[in-house]
């Protein structure tokens, strides 16, 4: 069987990629193990137009129900394991079989960073959180520690202050490097306290998180930060966890550079939403993206024949 379009990805960028071509007659498929992307961890939405106020996670589900709406058949929930270009088409692995497409849209969104330190993975969900918003409110009148150096960290820090007892942030530089205004609002917070210096090296605590162990950077000296839940707050990464046999072209940050017309390096790969190199990661900028790479892959196709 062969597909018109493949889209990889079901977040706002593929979802309403999808919406597009197959309201454009394209046979589409889309895949993605887990849908909705980071739009389910969204916490609370207030800035899409249309919803004054919504979870990011029911946001997520009426844009998947939308596309459900269409037919049957159009979304698959597999993992792609490999894509593979051939003459004049694609072929994709997925682990529940393989399937042909003319072209490929890759949404694959991004993810939150790891740090990769000792009981990371154990604690995750379980204490340990990438989501402020999200799981902030778990933590209400307790003490919690934030990690990273950056805007994220500090907006974290921010709205973890008018719920947490005392917020710990640990910053393994000795400046903080986000927006001076930010950083200024999150200085003058008197149940924050700012380690500098410091590197995580792991999590301490049997079947409930008590705690980060970090490392002082100019001295050696470790010790731990007692707390009862962690926000990872370092970043986010674009990162495509399927084989190709061609080389897409990324950036420095791995973000899968386009051009205006959503194009890749490779004909007849498109690439859409916050896994590109698009400056501001939003989901209406996604959702508006999808749009127009399927648009564009649309008259790609007819070009072709």
């Amino acid at each position: 069987m062969r597909k018109d379009l493949i889209i990889i990805g079901a977040g706002p960028a593929g979802l309403s990629a999808c919406l597009y071509s197959v309201r454009a007659g394209l046979d589409t498929l889309l895949l993605d193990n887990f849908p909705g992307g980071q739009v389910n961890n969204s916490g609370i939405v207030e800035n899409y137009l249309g919803f004054k106020s919504i979870l990011g996670v029911n946001l997520s589900n009426q844009f998947l129900e939308h596309i459900l709406s269409l037919g049957n058949k159009i979304v698959l929930e597999e993992k792609v394991l490999k894509i593979e270009k051939l003459e004049k088409h694609f072929k994709v692995f997925h682990t529940d079989g393989e399937i042909e497409a003319r072209a490929i849209l890759i949404s694959i969104g991004t993810k939150c960073k790891k740090l990769y330190v000792e009981k990371e993975d154990f604690f995750s969900n379980n204490g340990l959180s990438y989501c402020a918003i999200c799981d902030g409110a778990l933590y209400r009148d307790r003490e919690v520690a934030v990690i990273g150096g950056g805007n994220s960290a500090l907006d974290a820090t921010l709205f973890l202050s008018n719920i947490c007892k005392k917020i710990y942030l640990i910053n393994k530089n000795p400046i903080m490097k986000g927006d001076q205004l930010l950083f200024s609002s999150v200085s003058k917070l008197k149940n924050v306290e700012i380690l500098y210096n410091v590197q995580t090296e792991g999590f301490l605590g049997e079947n409930k998180l008590e705690g980060v162990r970090i490392r002082d950077k100019i001295t050696g000296a470790t010790k731990k930060v007692e707390c009862e839940g962690v926000f990872v707050k370092i970043g986010m990464e674009t990162k495509m966890d399927f084989e190709t046999n061609f080389k897409l072209e990324t950036n420095t940050k791995g973000e899968i550079i386009i051009d205006r017309e959503n194009r890749t390096n490779i004909d007849g790969v498109f690439s859409a939403g916050d896994s590109t190199n698009i400056e501001f990661k939003q989901i209406v900028i996604a959702a508006g993206e999808g749009t127009k790479a399927a648009l564009v892959i649309f008259k790609y196709l007819k070009n072709q024949g």
